[in-house]
């Protein structure tokens, strides 16, 4: 019977990179909602996957959103691009 070696860590770790590469391919990526604020029109805008809704801009359409944002952020404009706010949407 022949001796056979366990193969090395490089070895290992080498074959755990070309699985997780090759995983990049067949897995699709997750697609998240945005929200954007709008401060011509003081609102915000939900773009989601099915379709895109005005909300107004208030601390109340946030906390519905389930943002713990402070509204000041998005006025303010520390807050200028859109923020992803829900769980992915895997396609």
């Amino acid at each position: 019977m022949k001796n056979v070696k366990f193969p090395t860590a490089q070895t290992i770790l080498f074959l755990i990179a070309g699985f997780v590469t090759i995983l990049t391919w067949l897995v699709p990526a997750g697609k998240y909602d945005n929200l954007a604020y709008n401060s011509k029109s003081n609102t915000f805008t939900k773009v989601s996957q099915e379709k895109t809704i005005e909300l107004p801009a208030s601390q109340e359409t946030l906390e519905s959103l389930n943002i713990k944002i402070p509204l000041e952020k998005f006025t303010s404009g520390d807050i200028y691009k859109p923020s992803v706010y829900q769980t992915p949407i895997m396609s």
